[in-house]
């Protein structure tokens, strides 16, 4: 009898026991709600509160103060300074110009040469019978020219001309510079450029009636009046040389009718080639 009565105790607590256990799981299974103030701060993606954010100071750097001087320097370097184009690439070909000519892979045949362009305009080369014109051409127009003629000898030419040596555009600077003459224009000139190549200015030089005299297709004479102060000062565009331009510099006392003699008889004078 007390045996049983003793099982039946055991019983009774196994059942409290398992019973117990079982409320404690459930209330570790359930989350507890934590309570959420009022006024609560939303917070942003970089968990920073949205109240101590602030917004990005748009900062400025101050523009350096430019005095009139420069300024006046700035306007005089724009106007001078001219965009330059590659100059030799688009250069056309004259008499006693320097070439050179390669034929790729094919210099131990002897077709790889500079030569100096005839006064007829002309470069004789290999396989080429009488020769070929070449005036008034770039370098990149005579290599397709010369691949096109080789090209019924050698099995698909490479061919590359590049120009050596300018010597047939030239442009001239007169009377009263310092040091007047005729020049080889082997790049882009600006009248200002010309002028200061030829020394300068004299001091009884007239500005205001610079004269350009310019070929014409006719094999004649075109005269423009320039006035260089307002090209420095970028009022007008400054003038650019075509090969065979010729700048008269006269003095200021001279009259108009002196001014035409000298443009007379320099525009007789055929020594500068276009």
């Amino acid at each position: 009898m007390n045996f049983v009565g003793a099982l039946k105790s055991l019983s009774i607590a196994v059942i409290l026991s398992l019973s117990l256990s079982a409320v404690i799981f459930a209330q570790e299974e359930t989350p507890t709600p934590s309570p959420t103030p009022k006024g609560r701060e939303r917070v942003s993606k970089n968990n920073t509160p949205e109240s101590e954010q602030t917004e990005p100071v748009a900062t400025s750097t101050p523009e350096p103060v430019q005095t009139q001087e420069e300024a006046e320097d700035l306007e005089i370097k724009k106007a001078i300074v001219q965009p330059y184009v590659n100059y030799l690439s688009k250069y056309e070909l004259g008499p006693e110009d320097v070439i050179s000519i390669e034929v790729f892979g094919q210099c131990d045949k002897g077709l790889c040469k500079t030569i100096s362009i005839s006064p007829t305009a002309i470069v004789y080369f290999p396989f080429i019978p009488g020769g070929l014109f070449v005036g008034g051409k770039t370098t990149e127009q005579v290599g397709k020219e010369i691949q096109k003629k080789l090209d019924e000898y050698i099995i698909e030419p490479q061919v590359t001309v590049n120009l050596e040596k300018v010597v047939s555009a030239q442009f001239a600077v007169l009377v009263r510079v310092n040091t007047p003459g005729v020049r080889t224009m082997t790049r882009r000139y600006t009248v200002y450029e010309a002028i200061t190549e030829a020394g300068g200015l004299m001091a009884d030089s007239d500005k205001k009636r610079i004269l350009l005299m310019r070929r014409t297709p006719e094999g004649g004479y075109n005269t423009t009046t320039l006035k260089l102060e307002e090209m420095i000062a970028n009022k007008i565009p400054m003038e650019i040389l075509a090969p065979g331009d010729q700048i008269i510099i006269p003095e200021k006392k001279w009259t108009l009718s002196k001014i035409m003699t000298y443009v007379g008889m320099i525009a007789g004078v055929r020594g500068l080639r276009p």
